[in-house]
């Protein structure tokens, strides 16, 4: 990245950004970048990384998607979508981020230590902007709404002139939640569950757990306060009503055939057949093989992971927070529709 250098790279759009993504991984890969399997970049996207930049398994940038730096890490299935601005001089990016069409992420007035770390799961919603101009971190599994704003600086008017100029780290925790139009101010520092009400504006920090609210933001209740704490019988009601709706929704856009059996999801397409199942522990009996899921509310003993692993089936543990590597199309598609409710796996 070159000294004040934040502008759009218009040749590269339109020379690099052209190429179709075998020619372009050819062509990063020739720069030096580490690229793993799977990887994917749509038309007109570019990537300009003038020094270290390696990018994981299965991660995608999308149509008209533009990264500039000096270092980039990006995970694994992480998706950079389309018509993403990243103009900062070193990323580090997760596994299973999505970074949403027309995000901006710019430091505007880049400093040898301004960066960008995203932690695993993380979920950056549509025209939000991001200035990174110092450190910005932004933990596992939190999202920024539609419309959030994020800076570590405050700069326009003189500052010899007596107006208040402020440059201050930001840290974001882990499950944070911004729902939209949330503007977070420099030094301001949440700590993991903080929820903050939308189109608030943050310009103090707050400990793990505060439910806050307000322009500027208060503390309303703590995470005691606003939390409904479900007994294991109420969690499998929600998880049979959420594969009630997820039956309807793969009917629906699947073109499929869908039978419900209790805990049990039937979906056929053709004469391919995936079954969901739910449990509260997993059975003994569970079966393992290729086009059965599972679900246990509880944990799964790894050697009952590697059994199933070892079949071909998938599964899933909301008490482990975790599920197996290998997912097939409807695992994935049944992995996203639990995130809809914010039920997250961490994969492999």
């Amino acid at each position: 990245m070159k000294l004040n250098d934040v502008r759009i790279p218009l040749k590269k759009v339109l020379s690099v950004g052209i190429l179709p993504s075998p020619l372009k991984k050819l062509f990063y890969r020739l720069r030096g970048y580490k690229i793993g399997k799977g990887v994917s970049f749509g038309p007109g996207s570019v990537l300009d990384i003038s020094r270290e930049c390696v990018i994981g398994d299965g991660t995608s940038f999308g149509a008209g998607s533009i990264v500039v730096g000096e270092t980039a890490r990006f995970g694994k299935r992480s998706e950079i979508r389309a018509l993403t601005l990243m103009l900062v001089p070193h990323i580090e990016i997760g596994d299973d981020v999505v970074i949403s069409e027309t995000a901006i992420i710019r430091a505007q007035q880049p400093f040898p230590d301004s960066r960008l770390t995203i932690g695993d799961r993380a979920h950056i919603f549509p025209y939000s902007i991001i200035d990174p101009t110092r450190p910005l971190t932004i933990g596992d599994e939190s999202a920024v709404g539609f419309g959030t704003y994020i800076f570590t600086h405050g700069a326009y008017k003189d500052k010899l002139a007596g107006y208040p100029v402020t440059y201050g780290e930001v840290k974001i925790g882990k499950a944070v939640w911004l729902p939209c139009r949330v503007f977070v101010m420099p030094g301001v520092e949440l700590g993991d569950d903080v929820v903050v009400g939308s189109c608030s504006v943050v310009t103090s920090s707050f400990p793990a757990g505060s439910f806050i609210l307000g322009e500027p933001a208060k503390l309303i209740k703590t995470r005691e306060e606003f939390v409904t704490e479900y007994t294991p019988e109420q969690r499998m009601d929600i998880l049979r009503n959420i594969l009630g709706e997820f039956g309807h929704y793969v009917e629906h856009f699947g073109g499929v055939q869908v039978e419900r059996q209790s805990d049990l999801l039937v979906i056929r397409d053709g004469n391919e057949v995936t079954r969901i199942h739910l449990h509260r522990e997993l059975p003994t009996s569970a079966e393992a093989t290729p086009k059965e899921i599972h679900l246990v509310l509880e944990g799964i003993d790894p050697r009952e992971r590697v059994r199933l692993e070892g079949g071909g089936a998938a599964w899933f543990s909301h008490a482990d927070h975790c599920c197996s590597e290998r997912l097939g199309e409807t695992a994935v598609a049944w992995k996203e529709y639990l995130n809809r409710y914010g039920i997250t796996f961490a994969r492999p």
